[in-house]
């Protein structure tokens, strides 16, 4: 039925995405399996946009980014306004160390996105990195937007909370991750609802030494 080359390229995603260290970094010869199952593909679609997008991933994640940047602007001719390319050029360029850029493509990709789950897969990728580098307003302000497209999402609201302790607002924290426990209960939440309390606590302890 033809399918042979995509279940070769189902492959390479998932042994690029088993290749990913805890810390971040990627495991060399997973990567080159990876790319061994991706020549396989090739071999038999040359030109299928879906499966050659996978050889510029491939090469972010082993640090060959002049290959990737080359792959990436021969696909774009191709294609250019592809989500799933999209999405790898914030992949890109994060790993340039870019950050204007990188928050441009993930603007670029959710714009782009024909379904709400896309969207809010972009939105969630764009709140999370804010968070990682400590951008806590915007981190806020696009977790919020978020939970517009999925209001029920537990680790959505569980985040939010975290980022309205970190900015000081602890009413907004207790708030949100009371909406997180009645979501879902689960440790991280339980042991942010003790850190709530143990704060609220040294402000009042505060307020009384003051006589506010």
């Amino acid at each position: 039925g033809g399918s042979r080359p995509f279940a070769y390229a189902g492959a390479v995603y998932t042994l690029i995405a088993a290749a990913e260290e805890k810390d971040g970094r990627y495991d060399a010869e997973g990567l080159d399996r990876a790319m061994a199952w991706l020549e396989k593909a090739q071999d038999l679609e040359p030109d299928v946009l879906e499966i050659n997008m996978l050889e510029a991933l491939i090469y972010v994640h082993n640090g060959r980014l002049e290959d990737a940047r080359t792959v990436l602007d021969y696909l774009h001719e191709l294609s250019p306004s592809d989500y799933y390319l999209y999405r790898i050029e914030v992949v890109y360029w994060q790993a340039v160390g870019d950050l204007e850029q990188a928050i441009s493509w993930f603007d670029q990709a959710a714009s782009v996105a024909t379904t709400v789950p896309q969207r809010l897969a972009m939105r969630g990728q764009l709140a999370d990195f804010y968070f990682r580098q400590k951008m806590w307003s915007e981190a806020k302000e696009t977790y919020q937007e978020a939970l517009h497209f999925d209001n029920s999402n537990a680790l959505l609201w569980h985040k939010l909370a975290l980022i309205s302790l970190q900015l000081e607002d602890i009413e907004e924290a207790e708030k949100c991750n009371q909406q997180t426990l009645r979501l879902k209960d689960f440790p991280a939440a339980r042991q942010l609802e003790e850190a709530i309390k143990k704060k609220k606590s040294e402000g009042s302890v505060w307020g009384k030494l003051f006589g506010s």
